[in-house]
């Protein structure tokens, strides 16, 4: 998980008591993907592992619908 859906995580959970980013959990063998925290894939018995990857889509939507409510402005640091 990036550095910034990171402190939006925190942000929103800790300030707001919402909870944004579901853990989901990826087998390292064969890819295969599963909201359940079993040990092992269904697939293929590789190891699974936590994945928290989120689009940067969602975070930049979350972020920007976050300074609106707030009534700041989040500028683009690369212009």
């Amino acid at each position: 998980m990036s550095k910034r859906a990171e402190r939006l995580g925190r942000f929103l959970e800790d300030d707001l008591g919402w909870y944004v980013f579901e853990v989901s959990y990826r087998c390292k063998k064969c890819g295969h993907r599963s909201s359940f925290s079993d040990n092992y894939c269904a697939h293929c018995g590789g190891k699974m592992v936590a994945d928290r990857e989120e689009p940067k889509e969602i975070v930049d939507q979350l972020e920007e619908a976050i300074a609106y409510a707030l009534g700041e402005v989040i500028t683009c640091k690369h212009s």
